[in-house]
């Protein structure tokens, strides 16, 4: 099973890395053209171009210390994935880096923005040894000044 591996670690600021089974099929969504319509009197309606969406990619993944010898807790993985999504140290939360058997260049940065539990085993004192997790993951950019200008006058109105 070890070609179904997926890493997922924290770039920036740099941190720890997970180490994933990939249990179903990822699914790729967005980073193609943005287009907005307008309406024309009497015509047909006309389109421009407004730029590029965002990646967004779901991943269902199993953090599984159930079949490792020896069989291990995965509580400690469970709390820094959740770390990955929330903020670090009053900045924003990091930004990840992806490689493994996934569809996207390892040069990609994402954010965390679900996270969906699915089914868990656990131990006689309730510590969950394997849980299922779909990781949905937007694309990150960073944004230049002119663009943290350009936001600012979009959330405006």
């Amino acid at each position: 099973m070890s070609d179904l591996l997926v890493h997922l670690r924290q770039v920036d600021p740099a941190g720890p890395q997970l180490h994933f089974n990939l249990i179903d099929l990822d699914q790729e969504a967005g980073g193609v053209a943005r287009w907005n319509t307008f309406d024309r009197n009497f015509q047909k309606d006309g389109i421009i171009w407004v730029g590029q969406s965002l990646s967004l990619y779901t991943l269902p993944l199993r953090l599984d210390g159930y079949s490792s010898d020896p069989v291990r807790s995965v509580e400690a993985d469970i709390r820094t994935l959740q770390s990955f999504g929330r903020m670090v140290a009053g900045s924003t939360p990091p930004r990840l880096g992806l490689t493994g058997n996934v569809s996207t260049p390892a040069s990609m940065r994402w954010v965390i923005t679900g996270l969906e539990w699915g089914q868990a085993i656990r131990d006689e004192n309730g510590q969950r040894l394997q849980q299922d997790v779909v990781v949905e993951l937007t694309e990150f950019v960073q944004l230049t000044p002119q663009g943290w200008a350009e936001a600012a006058a979009n959330l405006m109105g």
